[in-house]
């Protein structure tokens, strides 16, 4: 019986948990991340009704506006302390070049104000990440 009991409480406790990080995520984050010829500082979590989260990239990481940029195009998959995204940026140097990059954020939450992971382009390994939730 008393088994029964710890699991249906660990199955409680999980699944609390996996509610509050959505509302966890919600708001600005700050911290330096470069790939494909730039550099650039923030994001914005979006919690919706329906419990999904989507992430808007805030700085110039496309060089076609409204493509990964939408919020409610962005989906982000969390799983436990995970929080996992993916978009295609395209870097345009006119007369030079025209590139894209597929890109993937992998992070974890550390606390409820730090986030720590990598950057992926193209599956290769790009740069490690850390953001700060802002007030």
């Amino acid at each position: 019986m008393r088994s029964q009991i710890n699991k249906l409480e660990y199955q409680r406790d999980k699944q609390a948990e996996q509610l509050r990080v959505p509302a966890l995520l919600e708001g600005a984050w700050k911290g330096l991340m470069g790939f494909g010829g730039g550099n650039r500082s923030d994001l914005r979590f979006y919690q919706w009704k329906d419990g999904r989260v989507s992430v808007e990239l805030l700085t110039g990481w496309n060089a076609n506006p409204g493509v990964a940029i939408d919020p409610q195009r962005l989906h982000v998959d969390i799983e436990g302390q995970k929080v996992q995204f993916s978009f295609r940026s395209r870097l345009i140097v006119p007369g030079v070049l025209t590139d894209s990059f597929d890109i993937r954020f992998e992070l974890n939450i550390v606390d409820p104000k730090h986030l720590r992971g990598a950057i992926y382009s193209n599956g290769y390994h790009v740069q490690d990440v850390s953001l700060k939730k802002q007030p």
